[in-house]
């Protein structure tokens, strides 16, 4: 009789650990998603810049300041992409370290193992793989860069405060995703952690 209360509760352990895991894998899927759609816009916007420049045939010097605005657009979008980043990290930081070791510590057995899979495997070269992950972070940090370079060419010389104001956080905000995107790294799998915040010792 004792085992079986036991059993059913280690079942029913199981079936809350499955439901949690279920609802965060369909919120990592919701955070891809959302990334993509930040990246789709930038895509557009860039699309938009570059058919504005190219019907330019004079820019009036007074206008050249629009073009220091149009990177917040995209740095904005490359800021709210990373924090989707984060947070998957992080989701999948849970799964691996918590939802895994407490499966397993029931089970008896080995699952999950994606993320073990992906810091080992040489099935395709991790560094490309991290490579190619900042092609998409090029998609907001490239327009920004195009963006400014236009203001120099059709401005006169002759900066405002107001314009070297913009420059100097331009090129902080740009090395702030340029920064982040280094650190958030999906590619690498999360790292095994032998002591889990919320863990029992």
């Amino acid at each position: 009789m004792r085992g079986k209360i036991m059993s059913d509760a280690k079942q029913i352990k199981k079936e809350a650990i499955f439901e949690e895991y279920r609802v965060l894998r369909s919120e990592i899927q919701q955070y891809h998603a959302e990334r993509n759609n930040y990246v789709n816009y930038s895509v557009t916007l860039t699309g938009a810049l570059l058919a504005f420049i190219s019907a330019m045939k004079i820019l009036d010097t007074e206008l050249a300041i629009l073009f220091l605005l149009i990177p917040f657009i995209h740095l904005l979008l490359g800021f709210l992409f990373l924090d989707r980043s984060v947070r998957v990290v992080r989701l999948a930081d849970y799964i691996h370290n918590h939802l895994r070791k407490q499966l397993q510590d029931l089970s008896d057995t080995d699952v999950w193992s994606w993320e073990d899979y992906k810091k080992r495997t040489r099935r395709f070269s991790r560094f490309i793989s991290f490579l190619l992950d900042q092609v998409r972070i090029i998609s907001f940090i490239a327009p920004s860069i195009l963006s400014v370079s236009v203001f120099f060419l059709f401005d006169d010389g002759l900066f405002s405060i107001l314009e070297i104001v913009l420059l100097v956080i331009l090129s902080l905000l740009i090395f702030g995703v340029f920064a982040i995107a280094m650190k958030v790294q999906e590619t690498s799998g999360a790292e095994n952690r032998a002591h889990f915040p919320i863990n029992k010792k």
